[in-house]
């Protein structure tokens, strides 16, 4: 879903 998204988006900034 929409929040699975925002959860890998949010993850990937994170990793930086």
């Amino acid at each position: 879903g929409l929040l699975d998204i925002v959860k890998k988006v949010v993850g990937a900034f994170g990793s930086l």
